[in-house]
């Protein structure tokens, strides 16, 4: 059976079938006939939330031979999983009118707008949470508005005024228990420090939705943005490094816009990054975009910071934004991430001593390169 890490590949191998651009490469006969294949395939599309595309990759032939009862069940996972999309867009609309009556300037992102501007049936592109990017000079707005609607903080900040400076998403609860992620940059640390993320919201698309109009980004902004996601983490994010391709696939004028805007954001190698590790999943190497990320220069500074957001260890990526920084800001971004908020720790169900420890431990990899 293969290694956890190993599904991702697997299921980005089938759901490439329902991309434009990208092979149809069929499964391996011997993988199919593993015993546990089929629950843990279908664990790893429900965890990536690529079902809708998966879904259509069967109808396209890509699991004709897999076991019979694995496309029924995957149908049934792929009903829920579009009741709860459904569920998340109808929010997402009651809280973007909400901002756009206060004059917040946000877009939204991910499946809440792909779904709708890219993607042939909307079906195709499940979404977890609402998603919401936001010019961070409107966030005291912003976090006065939600709670005012019934929305609660999931964790108090590290400390006000860092968080105004340099914080990347804040996550509020509706009393639904839908989860609304307010994105203040795209990217921690390094990334979030030095580019500013915030002109993205200067060019922007629009889309109707059950009667309302809603903001996302621009096509280049929001393969921007997925490739971004995508280079976050241990592992790629499928559906977010499915647009990269469902997009650019569609619009191949996409490419050379993105190219020029995240060189404009001094982020180039992080975008090529993200879109690299996209082309693995999906086995579209020899993409347009991928021949692109793949010729984009990588600073020795840059690999350290991309490294650092590859390890899916917060307190490094946090810790690589004082790389981007004059010396001496240093200590003024750095203070409240070794020595948070006594509110931010209790939620956090930590002591000063156990988080100072993580935050070190996070250092020393660095210090010893």
């Amino acid at each position: 059976m293969p290694p956890q890490a190993d599904w991702i590949g697997i299921v980005g191998q089938v759901a490439a079938w329902a991309l434009p651009p990208l092979p149809q490469r069929p499964l391996d006969d011997e993988l199919l006939k593993t015993p546990a294949f089929t629950e843990e395939f279908l664990r790893c599309v429900a965890h990536q939330r690529i079902g809708g595309l998966v879904a259509a990759a069967a109808d396209a032939g890509a699991l004709d031979r897999a076991p019979p009862h694995l496309r029924q069940k995957l149908g049934v996972a792929n009903t829920e999983a579009l009741r709860a999309s459904l569920a998340i867009e109808a929010h997402a609309i009651a809280v973007s009118d909400a901002l756009t009556s206060a004059g917040i300037d946000h877009a939204l992102l991910k499946g809440c707008a792909t779904a709708h501007l890219d993607y042939p049936d909307p079906e195709l592109r499940h979404t977890g949470d609402v998603d919401l990017f936001v010019d961070r000079s409107h966030f005291a707005r912003l976090d006065k508005l939600l709670p005012a609607t019934g929305h609660r903080r999931a964790l108090p900040p590290f400390s006000d005024r860092w968080e105004l400076s340099y914080a990347k998403d804040i996550t509020y609860l509706a009393p639904s228990g839908i989860e609304v992620d307010v994105h203040l940059n795209l990217v921690g640390g390094y990334w979030g420090v030095r580019s500013d993320w915030a002109s993205l919201l200067q060019r922007r698309d629009w889309f109707d939705l059950a009667g309302s109009t809603l903001p996302a980004l621009d096509a280049p902004g929001r393969v921007i943005q997925a490739a971004v996601h995508s280079a976050s983490g241990a592992a790629p994010r499928l559906g977010s490094a499915a647009d990269v391709f469902q997009i650019t696939g569609t619009q191949p004028d996409v490419v050379g816009a993105v190219a020029e805007r995240a060189a404009d954001l001094g982020a180039a190698p992080l975008v090529a990054t993200g879109v690299l590790r996209s082309a693995e999943a999906f086995g579209g190497v020899d993409t347009e975009i991928a021949t692109w990320a793949q010729s984009v220069p990588v600073a020795d500074s840059e690999r350290a910071a991309l490294a650092a957001l590859a390890s899916g260890r917060g307190h490094a990526v946090w810790m690589s934004g004082a790389r981007a920084l004059p010396v001496p800001r240093r200590v003024a971004y750095l203070t409240p991430l070794l020595l948070p908020s006594r509110q931010h720790l209790r939620a956090r169900g930590l002591s000063r001593v156990d988080h100072l420890r993580a935050s070190m431990s996070a250092v020393r990899p660095r210090r010893s390169d």
